[in-house]
C-alpha cells in the first residue's frame, strides 16, 4: 500500500522481475465538508409545456448559485431562492457553497417544445429545423384545407391569409375540411415553405369537420411570401403576357395544373381578376387559379 497525504502523482518503483498482484493508493481522507452538487426537479429533458424547476442541495446550510446562459456559476451568480421558470430551451448550471467550500458544477438542459399556434410560428420553426423533419406539436384552430393538389399528396392548409402544406399519401383530407386540436407531427422546410410530413386526418388529437369556409381576400403580389402558402387570394387587374401575370411592377406565375378543375387557359395580352390559392415555391410566386374574369 502506498500512502500520500495530498492528491498528486504517485510513482512506485519496483525491482526487476517483481510480481505485482495489486496496487492500492490512498490519497488521505476525503474532505467531507465539500457540499453536494445541486439537484434538479424535474430532471433535464424534453418537455411539451413550460416547466418550473426547483434546485436542492443535500448539504444542510449550503447556498445555491446558478446561471441560465450556459456560463459556469460562481458566488457572484444569481442566488437560488425559488423555482426557476423554464418556458424555452435553457441550460441551468448550479453550484452549492458552504463554509467557503464549493461543490462540483451541476448542469441540466431543458428542451421546451411548446405547441406552435400560428402560421408565423410554424414557418419560423420549419426554418429553424431545415430540410430534415423534426417532431413538433401544432395546435390547429379552425384552420381550413384550401386545396388538394392533383398529385393527391399535397394538402394546403390556411387560417385565411397564411398557411402551410401537409405532404403525404393516404392523408384523408378534402377541400373545406376544418381542422382543430393539438397534434404531434413532423415538420420541415421545403422549397422555403413549411411542410408537415405524413399527417393524416385520423391523427390523435386532431378533429376534422367538413364545414370549413375561407373567403378569398384581395392581395398584392409584392406582399405575398412563403408564409402565405395555401391562402385563398384575389389578384385584381393583372396582365397575362403568355407566361406570367403582372400588376405592372411584380409578377406571379399561374399554376394551372394544380386542380382538376383549374383555369388552364389564359389569353396573352388580357387583364384578369384571378381568384385562386397562393403557392410559394423556392423564390417563385405562383397562383393556382380557380376562376378568372
Amino acid at each position: 500500500t502506498i500512502t500520500a497525504s495530498t492528491p498528486g502523482n504517485v510513482v512506485a518503483v519496483f525491482g526487476a522481475n517483481t510480481r505485482i498482484y495489486s496496487v492500492k493508493v490512498n490519497y488521505g481522507p476525503i474532505d467531507e465538508s465539500i457540499p453536494a452538487a445541486p439537484t434538479f426537479s424535474p430532471a433535464a429533458g424534453t418537455y411539451t409545456s413550460a416547466q418550473s424547476v426547483e434546485l436542492a442541495c443535500a448539504t444542510t446550510g449550503a447556498t445555491i448559485y446558478y446561471t441560465t446562459d450556459g456560463t459556469t456559476p460562481t458566488s457572484e451568480s444569481s442566488e437560488y431562492s425559488s423555482a426557476i421558470s423554464v418556458g424555452e430551451n435553457m441550460t441551468i448550471k448550479a453550484i452549492a457553497i458552504n463554509n467557503e467550500k464549493v461543490s462540483p458544477v451541476a448542469s441540466a438542459a431543458y428542451v421546451i417544445n411548446l405547441p406552435l399556434t400560428t402560421m408565423d410560428a410554424i414557418l419560423a420553426k420549419a426554418t429553424e429545423i431545415g430540410g430534415t423533419a423534426d417532431e413538433v406539436q401544432i395546435t390547429f384552430n379552425n384552420w381550413v384545407v384550401s386545396g388538394v393538389g392533383l398529385d393527391e399528396v399535397s394538402v394546403y392548409v390556411t387560417d385565411g391569409t397564411k398557411g402551410f402544406v401537409i405532404y403525404g399519401s393516404d392523408h384523408g383530407f378534402a377541400v373545406n375540411d376544418k381542422l382543430n386540436g393539438t397534434v404531434t407531427c413532423d415538420l420541415k422546410l421545403y422549397k422555403n415553405f413549411a411542410e408537415v410530413v405524413g399527417l393524416k386526418a385520423n391523427a390523435e388529437g386532431l378533429t376534422v369537420t367538413h364545414d370549413g369556409v375561407v373567403t378569398p381576400a384581395a392581395a398584392s403580389v409584392a406582399d405575398l411570401g412563403a408564409v402565405n402558402t395555401g391562402a385563398p387570394i384575389i389578384l385584381n387587374g393583372v396582365l397575362f403576357d403568355g407566361s406570367v401575370l403582372s400588376d405592372g411592377v411584380n409578377s406571379i406565375t399561374p399554376y394551372t395544373t394544380f386542380y382538376a378543375d383549374a383555369v388552364t387557359s389564359l389569353e396573352s395580352g388580357k387583364y384578369y381578376n384571378i381568384t385562386g390559392i397562393y403557392v410559394h415555391f423556392n423564390t417563385t410566386k405562383e397562383v393556382a387559379p380557380r376562376s378568372d374574369d
